[in-house]
């Protein structure tokens, strides 16, 4: 699996989503893709962790942040054919 630093995983089925520095990917038997990768989320990642599904195809995952004003963390929505969002007041 080329997830660097896994942090978070979630198995639906036969899928296996891991979250790691570099976003969330999607583990099948074959295949191991990055389907949300960091550049797509709408601030800096800092530490992506626990994944939970949501209704119709979405995932939420949290990010930790860092110690700074700055560096606070959040849970993003990520749902299919979308960038992800951050949960409203979850920052």
């Amino acid at each position: 699996m080329p997830a660097d630093d896994p942090c978070g995983i979630l198995f639906l089925g036969d899928t296996l989503w891991v979250a790691d520095r570099k976003g969330v990917y999607r583990a099948t038997r074959n295949k191991v893709d990055l389907v949300y990768p960091a550049k797509y989320f709408p601030r800096k990642l800092h530490f992506l962790n626990d994944l939970a599904a949501g209704p119709a195809g979405t995932f939420y995952v949290s990010d930790t942040g860092d110690s700074t004003k700055t560096g606070h963390g959040a849970v993003f929505v990520l749902a299919p054919g979308k960038r992800p969002a951050v949960v409203p007041a979850s920052d």
